[in-house]
């Protein structure tokens, strides 16, 4: 089953779907058009409707698998399926797939130096994770991880792929968001190489259903007119001006950016008097005079009381997504998530909220996000702005410029 809508690349969109309800079909062993065995003795089959393939015994160091013969047009696209693995506890495992050509590329021979997005059992520690990683001749290299509650525990899940432009990747499990990243360019999927090649190295058969490959609307898209901007570029002073409502002292523009002045310790910023039109915002700036010393927070989805808010908490050594309660002046934040990330002078920050999640680019790349974000702050929540510090004598980050987008 497929559909096509306009014909010409790049504005071609397609999708495909089998496995389910609508196509059924006898058992096939091996199975048959539109699925494939690459590069392996692996059975591969078609039983009750469900792709099966046989457990890493069977084939012990082939790490072939089963690839589908139709490729989506453009660079945003998705995958979805149903998976069932029941793995055991004392062996390192996974089941996964390589993105690569399908089987209808004659050249296509190998999986080895291709990102594999992949369930992964650690024997060691006993944990489960879905991770992206590269699979070399004799090793692998893990490029991104996040744990997973038990994929292994003989259960039906349902995983979701997203890609944006080929480089943005959000993978879904039972509709949770697990891994939000942007891949190395010479990692990325693109025209020809947008097969998923699917293989089993666990310990028992696995099965699939329900599966679908398509085409999408990308919807990491912002406005291209902002809302709200100001460049900061007016002479130093204490005032920022009147599209601002500023919270405590010690702040102001200097050398044409808004930071932190004066030589007391604290927190102070800025919320813009002009709210977002929704409650997905993104705000893009440039940061300037990096430190590890203290952090600046990039301000979204606060309320009309501006004392419950969402932030991008930005240091020179470390990325968080932030909940905040209270004023600029004495806030009470809690970590959602966090990573060490180097961000320097000149770097180009956006800060984005959309729905239940909220993310940060660093130069167009996107490290880190979080999860469940409407229950902190709901979409009803419009106002948006700055936080800067000081402490140990050190000036936090400053910002070059400021701009709100919302949602396209």
């Amino acid at each position: 089953m497929s559909f096509l809508l306009r014909r010409n690349r790049p504005l071609a969109w397609a999708g495909w779907a089998d496995l389910d309800g609508p196509h059924q079909r006898s058992n096939e062993n091996p199975i048959a058009v539109p699925w494939k065995r690459v590069n392996s003795g692996r059975t591969v089959k078609l039983e009750n409707n469900l792709l099966v393939i046989h457990d890493y015994s069977e084939t012990i160091m082939e790490f072939g698998g089963v690839s589908f013969e139709h490729q989506p047009f453009t660079p945003n696209w998705g995958c979805e399926f149903d998976v069932f693995l029941n793995a055991n506890t004392v062996q390192e495992q996974f089941w996964g797939a390589g993105l690569a050509p399908s089987w209808t590329d004659p050249s296509f021979s190998s999986l080895v130096g291709t990102p594999l997005l992949c369930f992964w059992r650690n024997a060691l520690n006993g944990g489960d994770s879905i991770r992206v990683t590269v699979l070399n001749s004799s090793s692998y290299t893990v490029l991104i991880q996040n744990g997973v509650p038990n994929p292994f525990n003989g259960q039906w899940h349902n995983v979701k792929m997203w890609f944006d432009e080929d480089k943005h990747l959000r993978i879904f499990v039972d509709n949770l968001l697990y891994i939000f990243w942007t891949m190395p360019s010479d990692k990325r999927p693109s025209r020809g190489k947008r097969s998923l090649n699917f293989l089993n190295q666990t310990s028992n058969f696995s099965y699939m259903r329900n599966f679908k490959l398509y085409d999408r609307p990308p919807d990491l898209t912002w406005s291209t007119t902002p809302l709200f901007q100001d460049d900061f570029n007016r002479a130093n002073n204490s005032d920022v001006g009147s599209q601002w409502t500023k919270v405590g002292v010690n702040s102001g523009i200097r050398s044409n950016w808004y930071g932190s002045t004066g030589t007391s310790d604290g927190s102070r910023g800025i919320w813009a008097n002009t709210d977002s039109t929704s409650g997905d915002m993104r705000v893009d700036t440039r940061i300037q005079d990096s430190t590890v010393v203290c952090s600046s927070v990039i301000l979204l989805r606060g309320n009309a009381a501006m004392n419950n808010f969402l932030g991008v908490d930005i240091r020179g050594d470390r990325l968080q997504m932030l909940h905040g309660t209270g004023t600029l002046t004495n806030v009470s934040w809690t970590v959602l998530s966090g990573m060490d990330y180097t961000v320097d002078d000149n770097d180009l920050v956006a800060a984005c909220v959309k729905g239940d999640y909220m993310w940060v680019e660093v130069n167009g790349n996107i490290p880190l996000f979080a999860g469940g974000v409407s229950a902190l702050c709901p979409p009803t929540n419009r106002k948006h702005g700055l936080l800067v510090t000081r402490a140990s004598f050190v000036w936090s980050p400053a910002f070059d410029y400021y701009s709100l987008s919302t949602a396209a």
